[in-house]
């Protein structure tokens, strides 16, 4: 499958005339003809190979209720499609496997506009393009005090633009600078956002602030990758034990001790 998804358009060349359709009526959030013919070329090839297993896709499913018995696939055919049609090469194919009645078990990130491909496997670890991967590499000193002061912490504003929902969203930024943090960034793909935790690449990531919660398909395979990758994954606002997958609001960080310190400023 992975194969096929080399080869697929979205290695398109930057400018490449596309097909898009608009899913609300302001233009914000809008798919390419790229989008539905990755999302059909892999659930094909799942179906293919295991018929009655169920398949949630952000294109063709996104109302899909999770039925905890039945097996099933997670699909982001495109994670960062207005970068993907912009040429940024910040984007990618999300794909996760849920056994029945328990979370991710395997998830596949593939960027092949950055060549990597982030594999990880429910107790057997993370990997980019192979090589194990670890939260806690690429740490930084840090001899403030402050964890937040050699941090760099991910957000995406998505589609929520009602002044409330962006008053919200911007006062979690605004909290987070007062309080010190290195840098903040947002790169286009809440995918990779949180795979480049799991490499250390970020320290934290969240969502759920002011109405821009992701979906499952934004967390499935991320999700499991950071915390194979020895990373913490939780629903900061509510809830507890482990990560719901099909919660609105999403944290990840590089240990705990960092989940908890966003969390707060989160909170506030």
């Amino acid at each position: 499958m992975l194969e096929h998804l080399s080869l697929c358009s979205l290695c398109s060349s930057p400018g490449a005339e596309l097909e898009v359709a608009y899913k609300s009526a302001d233009l914000v959030d809008f798919a390419t003809g790229v989008d539905l013919a990755n999302e059909k070329l892999v659930s094909e090839a799942i179906l293919a190979a295991f018929p009655s297993h169920a398949i949630i896709g952000e294109e063709s499913s996104p109302d899909a209720v999770h039925d905890p018995a039945a097996p099933t696939w997670i699909i982001d055919p495109i994670d960062g499609t207005l970068n993907f049609a912009a040429g940024n090469p910040c984007c990618c194919v999300s794909v996760a496997f849920l056994p029945p009645g328990s979370p991710p078990a395997v998830g596949v990130v593939y960027a092949p506009a950055l060549g990597e491909l982030y594999v990880a496997v429910s107790g057997a670890g993370s990997f980019l393009n192979g090589r194990r991967a670890a939260a806690a590499e690429n740490r930084q000193p840090n001899p403030s005090g402050n964890p937040l002061a050699a941090a760099s912490v991910a957000f995406e504003f998505g589609y929520a633009r009602e002044p409330a929902s962006i008053a919200l969203m911007t006062a979690a930024l605004s909290r987070l600078l007062a309080r010190g943090v290195r840098a903040l960034r947002a790169p286009g793909s809440g995918v990779l956002n949180i795979v480049w935790v799991g490499l250390g690449r970020l320290d934290a990531c969240y969502a759920g602030v002011g109405g821009e919660g992701w979906r499952a398909w934004d967390y499935a395979a991320g999700s499991l990758f950071v915390e194979e990758a020895g990373g913490k994954v939780g629903n900061w606002r509510g809830g507890g034990g482990g990560f719901d997958l099909f919660a609105d609001n999403m944290l990840c960080a590089r240990d705990e001790g960092m989940y908890e310190v966003v969390r707060g400023v989160l909170l506030e």
